[in-house]
């Protein structure tokens, strides 16, 4: 009986020995594999999670003074370029119109009286029949008449063109990211009234250390997976690399005379065209999102 359980007993330890080679192995091939695919990422490839997606964004604003009468869209509304978004109560400027017009004829009527005096005082002086100074006189009224219609055909086109100011529009199609009107308010000349996206353009902004950059050149293929939409990857191509470092343009710029000198790696921004994007991919691409990119600066 203690023979077999001492068989047994060998036979459990033999297994276990085995068990133990094979898990080694295991984690021999997991450590070797592993640092062989480290080695060969940081050799072949530039890569950064320093990175954003960027789209032409704008704060649409009120060109003219005005009370908000009507408002169109709601906030994340997808809108078409020369789509209506609100309009400014226009009475006020259509008065301004019709009395610009007004004084534009009365401009005109007095223009052609003072031509009509000029022209026969011209022939007058010519012959001699009057002096100088009524002549110069004459003349004096007729230009001014001439400036006086100048001004108010000036006068008239920008009435017309602050009643067209009262009507806002979308710039381009896109999407309303934010909306800061709303029907009754009275808005200023500048105000920002809506947040707008464009909808047709995506790029890539990564922030790459001063150390890689002699890696990279234009038109390189870089991979980009957006860590919002479940890492999906997009490919681009460098289109332009900063002429400067991200903080040369900060508010408090780094100053390194005052002999407290700590060198800190500096960044440069990259800019990355994506390509063959689709409507789709563009509406899901938000601009902000965070991303990560991988050059292989091999290629």
């Amino acid at each position: 009986m203690a023979k077999v359980k001492s068989a047994a007993a060998k036979k459990e330890q033999k297994k276990s020995k085995t068990v133990q080679r094979i898990v080694g192995i295991l984690i021999a091939f997991v450590l070797v594999f592993g640092s062989a695919f480290f080695i060969y990422d940081l050799m072949l490839f530039v890569k950064t999670d320093n990175a954003y997606v960027q789209a032409n964004s704008a704060l649409l604003s009120s060109r003219v003074d005005g009370y908000v009468e009507k408002v169109f869209i709601t906030e994340f509304d997808k809108v078409k370029k020369g789509q209506m978004l609100t309009v400014l109560d226009q009475e006020d400027f259509i008065q301004e119109v019709k009395r610009s017009e007004n004084a534009l004829k009365v401009s005109l009527a007095n223009l052609e009286m003072s031509q009509f005096t000029f022209d026969r005082l011209s022939i007058l002086y010519r012959d001699k029949i009057i002096s100088e100074q009524d002549y110069v006189q004459a003349k004096s009224q007729y230009k001014a008449a001439l400036s006086q219609v100048d001004e108010a055909k000036a006068a008239l086109e920008l009435a017309k063109l602050n009643l067209r100011y009262t009507l806002i529009h979308a710039p381009s199609d896109g999407q309303i990211a934010r909306k800061s009107v709303e029907p009754g308010m009275n808005v200023s000349k500048g105000q920002a009234l809506f947040g707008f996206v464009e909808g047709n353009q995506r790029w890539v902004v990564a922030n790459i250390k001063e150390t890689n950059l002699y890696k990279l050149r234009l038109g390189m293929q870089v991979k980009v997976y957006v860590d919002a939409l479940d890492g999906k990857k997009f490919m681009g191509v460098i289109s332009e690399i900063a002429s400067a470092t991200g903080s040369t343009f900060t508010l408090l710029p780094p100053d390194n005379s005052t002999g407290n000198f700590v060198k800190v790696i500096q960044f440069v921004p990259v800019r990355i065209e994506l390509q063959n994007l689709t409507q789709n991919e563009c509406d899901a691409l938000q601009a902000g999102l965070s991303c990560t990119v991988k050059i292989n600066y091999r290629q």
